[in-house]
C-alpha cells in the first residue's frame, strides 16, 4: 500500500502553514494558497535534496527569520538562553502582522510592541529589543539576509540594580504583600541572596534539608562550569521544607492559582506597588541587598562571594562593596 503523502497543516501559535518532511517539521507561509504552492514546489523535488529552513533576502517573512533564529539557539544555546529569546520573540511575533517582510521591518515595530506593555519594566523593554535586533543580526551573519534592518532602535536603558533594601524597609515591605506565596519569594531570596532564576526554578529534588541548601549540579546552574549551592537559613529551610512538601514534583514557588511564579508574574507584583513603594523592584534586588548585608555585618568577603555563587571575589567587590539607595 502506498505511503499516504504528507499535507499542510495550520499551526496557530506560528500562524504559519507547515509540512511534516519525515522528522521535520518544514514552514511553508503564512497565506494558504502560498503555502499549497510552496509544497507543490517541494513535493516536485527529487526526494534527498535539501530544501532551506528559511526563505532569504528581503522578502522573506520576519516571521520566519525570527523562527529559524531560535531553532538555531534551541540548539546552540543554554536552555535558559534559548527560552529568554523565545519568550519575548514570541511576544513581538504576535503583535505583527503574519505576512510581514524584512524589507517592511522598521524600529517603530519593535518600539509599538514596548510601548503597549505599560506592565514590563525598562529592563524588560530593553531586553524585549535587543532579542529582536539580535535575531535579525544573526540572519545578517548567517547571511540569509543582506543587512539588518533594526540595527539601532530607541529603548529604554536596563534599571539599576544596586538598589540597597534595609531591614526595617523589608519588614514593610512585607507588610505590602500579605499572601503566602509572594512573601515566600520574598523571605528566601532575602535570606539566602539566591538569583531570580534559582528560586523560579528549584525544584524539591534540588533540596538538601540535611545540610539546610539547594544544590543545582552543573547542566542546571548559571555558566553550566560549576555545582551551584544554595545555602538557607532557618526561615529559608522552613520555607523550603513546607513547600517541598506540597510540591514533591516540580517547582516549588507557586502563586495562588498553583502556578510557578516566573518573571512577569513577579515584575507585575511589583508594579502595582511601585507608587505606594515610590520605586519599582526586582528581585535582583534583594540578592544586592543581601551581599551588602553581609559585607557590613563583618562577614569576609570570600565567604559572601561563595553564598552567591561567584567564582571570582572580585565581581563582589566590584558590585556590592559601595552600597547605593534610590528613592
Amino acid at each position: 500500500m502506498p505511503k499516504k503523502r504528507p499535507e499542510p497543516f495550520w499551526r496557530a501559535e506560528r500562524k504559519c502553514w507547515f509540512v511534516q518532511l519525515g522528522k521535520r517539521q518544514v514552514k511553508l507561509s503564512p497565506d494558504e494558497t502560498e503555502a499549497w504552492r510552496l509544497y507543490n514546489e517541494l513535493m516536485a523535488k527529487p526526494a534527498g535534496e535539501p530544501q532551506p529552513a528559511v526563505a532569504t533576502g528581503p522578502s522573506a517573512l520576519v516571521v520566519e527569520i525570527l523562527d529559524a533564529f531560535l531553532e538555531w539557539t534551541k540548539t546552540n544555546q543554554a536552555k535558559k538562553t534559548y527560552t529568554w529569546y523565545r519568550d519575548h520573540i514570541q511576544n513581538f511575533v504576535a503583535a505583527i502582522p503574519a505576512g510581514l517582510t524584512v524589507a517592511e521591518l522598521k524600529p517603530y515595530h519593535i518600539t509599538r510592541v514596548m510601548d503597549s506593555w505599560n506592565t514590563w519594566s525598562a529592563s524588560t523593554k530593553n531586553g524585549f529589543a535587543r532579542s529582536v535586533q539580535r535575531g535579525m543580526k544573526w540572519a545578517e551573519k548567517q547571511g540569509i539576509i543582506g543587512r539588518t534592518p533594526v540595527p539601532q532602535v530607541e529603548k529604554p536603558s536596563p534599571e539599576s540594580r544596586d538598589l540597597v533594601i534595609t531591614p526595617a524597609e523589608f519588614d514593610d515591605l512585607l507588610a505590602r504583600f500579605p499572601d503566602q506565596e509572594f512573601s515566600d519569594v520574598l523571605i528566601t531570596c532575602w535570606e539566602s541572596g539566591c538569583r531570580p532564576q534559582e528560586i523560579m526554578n528549584v525544584e524539591a529534588r534540588h533540596v538538601d534539608l540535611a545540610n539546610d541548601r539547594w544544590v543545582f549540579k552543573v547542566r542546571e546552574s548559571k555558566g553550566k562550569k560549576f555545582t551551584r549551592i544554595v545555602y538557607l537559613t532557618g526561615r529559608a529551610v522552613e520555607i523550603t521544607r513546607r513547600l517541598a512538601a506540597q510540591h514533591p514534583t516540580g517547582k516549588l514557588f507557586r502563586n495562588a492559582a498553583g502556578q510557578p511564579w516566573d518573571k512577569d508574574a513577579i515584575s507585575r507584583r511589583f508594579h502595582r506597588k511601585k507608587k505606594a513603594l515610590g520605586r519599582k523592584l526586582c528581585l535582583y534586588h534583594f540578592r544586592h541587598s543581601f551581599a551588602t548585608r553581609m559585607l557590613l555585618a563583618g562577614v569576609d568577603a570570600i565567604v559572601v562571594a561563595m553564598w552567591l555563587g561567584h567564582r571570582d571575589v572580585s565581581t563582589l567587590a566590584k558590585t556590592y562593596c559601595e552600597p547605593t539607595t534610590h528613592r
